[in-house]
């Protein structure tokens, strides 16, 4: 049924075992089966079966394809050095942070509001949490002035890909303000 290296011809399947088992996954995959996204799919089945390999949070693989961050001409290459699942997974938690969170409290009135439930709600970790708390805001600065740094080379290495002198950007952009 399947070709091998002593199997060809009429009325073998024209792909291995292994490439029918990756078809079979990307035919089973309910966002890239959906007939709404075949324009937005990459052509090739490797990448699709990339792609069909990540579990993505729900609405996130289907929001990659309709802002056309994964789009036909995106290769297995490109796909896998974005790493779409840590990204799809990090972003869904930051914007579930940033939408449930910091724009409907303020800091105050999340405290006030959790504060009097800290005996019970807390116990006896609420030591733990606090110290958890301060953790993350640690490391969130550790990280953006990391995701700064990386901004900042990209940027300078797409301004000389582009002829630019070092900082000319920078200087004009200042002339406009």
């Amino acid at each position: 049924m399947f070709q091998t290296k002593e199997r060809k011809g009429p009325g073998v399947l024209p792909f291995t075992i292994r490439m029918g088992q990756m078809l079979m996954d990307i035919a089973r995959h309910p966002v890239i089966s959906n007939a709404k996204y075949i324009s937005c799919l990459p052509a090739s089945w490797s990448t699709l079966h990339a792609i069909a390999e990540v579990a993505y949070p729900p609405g996130v693989l289907e929001d990659l394809l309709e802002r056309g961050v994964i789009n036909a001409e995106t290769t297995q290459k490109g796909y896998q050095a974005l790493d779409y699942g840590l990204i799809a997974h990090f972003t869904r938690a930051i914007a579930r942070l940033v939408n449930d969170f910091m724009y409907k409290w303020s800091p105050e009135s999340l405290a006030k509001t959790l504060a009097p439930h800290a005996p019970s709600f807390w116990n006896t970790y609420d030591k733990v949490y606090l110290d958890e708390l301060q953790a993350l805001i640690l490391w969130l600065t550790a990280f953006h002035a990391e995701c700064v740094k990386v901004y900042n080379a990209a940027e300078d290495k797409r301004q000389r890909e582009a002829g630019w002198k070092p900082g000319e950007l920078e200087r004009l952009r200042r002339r406009t303000r």
